[in-house]
Parts: C-alpha cells; sequence; structure tokens
C-alpha cells in the first residue's frame, strides 16, 4: 500500500498524542499512553483522513472498485428458478422430496430448547464437594463491629 497515506496517519496519530500529553501536563498530571488509548488515537487519525485519499491509495496499490450487484435482487444469478432447482435436487435424492423450504426451515422448532446456564450454577458444578459445615449467621450487632473493625 501507499507510504503516504501510513506517514499521513502516522503525523495524525503523533498530533493526536501530542495534544492529549499537553492537556495532561497543562493539568499537572501525568499521561501514559495504554494500547486501548493508542486504538481509539489511531481509529481518530485513519477517520480524519479524506476517503479520496484512501480511494488513491488503494487505487496506487492495485484495488480497484468492481461493480457490486444490487442486494436487492431475489433472482439467482445463474438465471436457474426454483423450480428448476426442485427437479436437480429430486434427480439426486432420486425420489419425490416431501415438504417445502418452510417445512425444511422449521423442522427444529419443536425440539426442545435448554436455557444456558448461569455462572453460579457453572461454580457449584465444580465446586468440590464435600459436606459443608453449617455457618454461624453473624447477629447485626455482630455485624455492626466487624464493619467497625474494618
Amino acid at each position: 500500500m501507499g507510504q503516504g497515506i501510513i506517514k499521513t496517519t502516522r503525523k495524525m496519530y503523533h498530533k493526536a498524542l501530542m495534544q492529549r500529553m499537553n492537556t495532561t501536563y497543562d493539568a499537572s498530571k501525568r499521561y501514559n499512553i495504554d494500547l486501548l488509548s493508542a486504538i481509539h488515537f489511531l481509529n481518530f487519525s485513519w477517520k480524519k483522513l479524506a476517503p479520496s485519499k484512501i480511494v488513491t491509495c488503494f487505487a496506487h496499490a492495485g484495488f480497484f472498485s468492481t461493480v457490486v450487484s444490487d442486494p436487492d435482487d431475489d433472482q439467482p444469478d445463474d438465471g436457474r428458478t426454483g423450480s428448476d432447482l426442485h427437479e436437480a435436487v429430486h434427480k439426486i435424492a432420486g425420489q419425490e422430496v416431501e415438504g417445502d423450504f418452510e417445512t425444511f426451515a422449521l423442522a427444529d422448532a419443536a425440539a426442545p430448547v435448554v436455557a444456558p446456564a448461569t455462572d453460579a450454577e457453572i461454580i457449584y458444578t465444580w465446586w468440590p464437594r464435600r459436606e459443608r459445615e453449617p455457618c454461624e449467621v453473624a447477629t447485626m450487632v455482630q455485624a455492626r463491629e466487624f464493619l467497625r473493625v474494618l
């Protein structure tokens, strides 16, 4: 890919980083960059680039825009219709296929579904199984005393 767009992005990244460092320095704080902040700065810098520069860069690298087909077009690209496909499936299966697509798609709709386990249930399943001694429940006076000590 073209080096110009990379250099421009780096310059914008460094500018944003220096602005952040100056802002924190003025507030008498020290700024430490972390990975998430670096990613945000890079994203900010990339979004500030003009789309025409990005298109030009990719064109220099050999990527060209292609015509995208209309996503609203429901017709198959090869010109075959639904009945043609049904006949092809009939030939492959060697017998008449019962039902339609909706029957196929909803075949497992009546299957029982189990709710996902909660974190507590997962932990309890793997927790060592031993006889637990009954714990003594603290009274309100004892709880206040414990909190005062902490």
